[in-house]
């Protein structure tokens, strides 16, 4: 396997496009049907040509998109951070310092990536996100930030036959992107760029039907799928695949048999030989593991091709999978998304809806009968038939009659209302869950039936879990492989809350960040708490507690729950009065301290407020 990835990757790369790509045909198909429906473009082209010929008017009334913006909306109010979180007590200084680093990355995007990509997967069954390292936004900052951005599922390209929603059974995954040339001579100053772009120019995809080919390389386009997409604008980018993929390789450990410990080693054979005959101690352990590379590949060239710069064989690429059924025989069913099973009530409520208006269109001028030589001049009755107070002069003897219009058919009206309700029942989305409630039910009895329609879409947000506790465990190792100490120390800053806290110096707990086994034995990736509403909540119980059983709660938790402005000038007040025995709380529970107190009023006022 090894030698056939290190003899052509470009080739390769190409292969494995074209597999994914063939393999996720229908899917691919079916997920653009997804998103239109989603979107409101909602009816065939042939039956929108039909109506028109027949005159008859074609609307839409979107049901789904309120499922959708009810579900994304519950998502944004109730985000969780993602939080590092300690396996023992002695853990506790690196998973701070950690959680403020998760912190600066996610605030400046990372929350709108994560609901852009919850909103995908509800969409069109998958959402994807990407964690790379931006040297763009700082120009004076020559090691760069840690961005993690959403991506569109349209042009990820993953091994079709992986089952595990975080990857590691994935031979590679593809980013597909476009470039002008000019940004490819930027970004592959090394690659040579004269041969491939000139070959992506010049071959066609009618010489070789639907390949993989320069211009006219498209996820969406006419070369790939029936749907025309972005293959019918003009586009002179060209198209570059990003593989990532898995290498397998043999590393040498060395094993110290009495203390346990163990270590990689880039040592010869010889060399080690010498080493253990040296100290019988140590033995020398060889194993194959996985590794894994990224390669650029332009129209079957490589423009490059080196080890992933994340240490850790973890793909950069997050996946997630919102209705997943690994066990189903077809993509399309294996990857689902709530709107997969609402498209067929949504076409019968267009079509039922435009018969009903094309009724009600008829019912104006719905025809007459007359004796023949009734009128002088048949015109007048086709042009002014329907106007309302017209005057028909008619010959003697003879009379007309209008023909009396259908009315809508009884049965229209129920199934509209049977179809309303399909809509919310297939997507599990109750009536209290939109607001529609009974002004005589009690707050407690709309909670609980709130809480039953979420539960019916809980594997939903159980699996948005799971993609975020992989995003925070592929930040760890982002950080882990590019920050510097420096780098670390300018983010975190002195700190001395953290410092006094736990006694441990800045630079020993970042110097700690760099143990490679840190996401297994020290640290637990989860979430926290991170919408107003779920703060304030925990706040209001931390102050019943402390209300309730004085001197069991630390002011410093109080504050640090709270969401006041200046929260840091308090706790470091608080820090100085008890440095000087001031603001400890006396036995018998008497006044607490002002820092205290003035956290307590003035998040207080912050929820009256919130409340108003």
């Amino acid at each position: 396997m090894v030698e056939e990835l290190t003899g052509n990757i470009g080739k390769q790369t190409e292969t494995w496009f074209q597999e994914s790509l063939e393999s996720e045909r229908d899917l691919r198909q079916r997920m653009d049907l997804r998103f239109r429906f989603a979107l409101g473009d909602q009816w065939d082209a042939a039956d929108i040509t039909k109506l028109n010929e027949e005159g008859r008017p074609h609307v839409t009334i979107n049901k789904i998109r309120p499922v959708l913006k009810i579900i994304t909306g519950y998502q944004r109010q109730n985000q969780m951070d993602i939080k590092a979180l300690p396996v023992e007590a002695s853990d506790f200084p690196i998973t701070d310092v950690l959680n403020q680093l998760l912190k600066a990355i996610m605030k400046p995007s990372g929350t709108m990536t994560l609901s852009l990509k919850f909103a995908d997967g509800l969409i069109c069954g998958k959402g994807w996100g990407y964690a790379y390292l931006d040297t763009n936004r700082n120009p004076y900052d020559l090691i760069g930030d840690i961005v993690y951005k959403h991506i569109s599922p349209f042009h990820v390209f993953p091994d079709p036959y992986s089952l595990e929603p975080d990857l590691s059974d994935a031979r590679y995954v593809i980013r597909y992107l476009k470039y002008h040339p000019t940004e490819l001579k930027r970004l592959y100053p090394k690659a040579d760029l004269g041969i491939s772009v000139q070959a992506a120019i010049t071959e066609t995809t009618a010489e070789v039907p639907m390949r993989y080919k320069g211009y006219q390389s498209d996820p969406y386009g006419k070369a790939l799928m029936d749907n025309a997409g972005e293959a019918s604008t003009k586009d002179d980018r060209l198209a570059v695949l990003e593989c990532w993929y898995r290498k397998y390789e043999q590393e040498k450990f060395i094993y110290n048999r009495e203390t346990g410990e163990f270590f990689p080693s880039r040592l010869l054979d010889d060399q080690l030989d010498a080493l253990v005959g040296q100290v019988p101690a140590l033995t020398v352990i060889k194993r194959i593991i996985p590794k894994v590379y990224v390669a650029a590949v332009l129209n079957g060239i490589e423009l490059e091709d080196h080890e992933s710069p994340i240490e850790g064989n973890i793909y950069p690429l997050v996946p997630f999978y919102c209705d997943f059924t690994p066990s189903a025989r077809s993509h399309e069913l294996r990857f689902q998304g709530v709107v997969e099973s609402l498209i067929d009530p949504q076409k019968e409520i267009n079509k039922r809806r435009a018969q009903m208006l094309h009724i009600v269109n008829t019912a104006a001028n719905s025809g007459w009968i007359i004796e023949r030589g009734a009128l002088q001049d048949k015109r007048i009755l086709e042009q002014f038939g329907s106007k309302p107070g017209i005057v028909i002069e008619v010959e003697a003897g003879r009379k007309i009659e209008k023909i009396e219009p259908s009315n809508v058919p009884r049965a229209y009206t129920d199934l509209e209302l049977m179809s309303s309700g399909n809509i919310k029942e297939i997507s599990g989305i109750n009536a209290d869950m939109t607001g529609e409630y009974e002004k005589t039910a009690s707050g407690i009895a709309i909670q609980s039936r709130q809480k039953q329609g979420i539960t019916s879409i809980q594997d939903v947000f159980d699996n948005f879990n799971y993609a975020k506790e992989r995003v925070g465990l592929l930040l760890l190792k982002a950080i882990q492989s590019f920050y510097t100490p420096q780098k670390l120390m300018r983010i975190i800053g002195p700190n001395h809350q953290i410092q006094q806290k736990y006694k441990v110096p800045m630079e020993a707990i970042v110097a700690a960040l760099s143990t490679k086994d840190l996401s297994q034995y020290d640290v637990a990736i989860d979430e926290g708490l991170a919408s107003p509403t779920y703060r304030m909540a925990r706040f209001q119980q931390l102050l019943q507690l402390a209300q309730l059983m004085p001197g069991i709660i630390p002011p410093a938790i109080l504050i640090e729950a709270s969401d006041i402005d200046g929260k840091d000038e308090l706790l470091a007040q608080l820090g100085d009065q008890e440095g000087q025995g001031v603001g400890q709380e006396p036995p018998n529970g008497g006044a607490q301290n002002p820092a205290l107190n003035q956290a307590i009023q003035q998040n207080a006022e912050a929820i009256g407020a919130g409340a108003m």
